[in-house]
């Protein structure tokens, strides 16, 4: 059902393409938005204040290097059986990873803050799927 409503959202608002930088892709495809990777991941047990400063760390790194990419957590809308009413989901986030300057990602190096929010990825969720994908400019129709 998370599933559901994530993709749901995605096909709706973010997923006409696939592709992620220009280096991937051997050949750079058109792209009106960004190369963006949107993640699904699902979050142990007690972990989402960790996975949440994952991503802060995430954006840190970017900031720190003067690279213009983003990270976003996008949180997944799960239905409460109990209830029958929506909420939001405690065991799951989407991450969108946006590349404003796909070649500028290779110039930051894996130094030790990119250790540290790489391990709170780890620590506090598992990767279910990646899409590479490129995002519109959500703010116009």
């Amino acid at each position: 059902m998370i599933r559901t409503l994530a993709a749901g959202f995605f096909m709706a608002f973010a997923l006409p393409a696939a592709a992620q930088t220009p280096a991937m892709l051997g050949a750079p495809l058109p792209c009106a938005g960004h190369y963006a990777t949107i993640r699904y991941s699902e979050i142990k047990p007690g972990m989402m204040s960790v996975f949440q400063q994952a991503v802060r760390d995430h954006n840190a790194f970017w900031a720190a290097h003067r690279v213009p990419t983003w990270v976003k957590a996008v949180q997944v809308i799960e239905w409460d059986p109990a209830t029958g009413q929506p909420r939001y989901s405690d065991k799951a986030m989407l991450t969108i990873t946006s590349y404003a300057d796909p070649e500028a990602q290779s110039r930051a190096p894996h130094d030790a803050s990119y250790e540290k929010f790489v391990g709170k990825y780890q620590q506090s969720s598992t990767v279910r799927s990646t899409e590479r994908v490129c995002l519109p400019d959500l703010s116009r129709p």
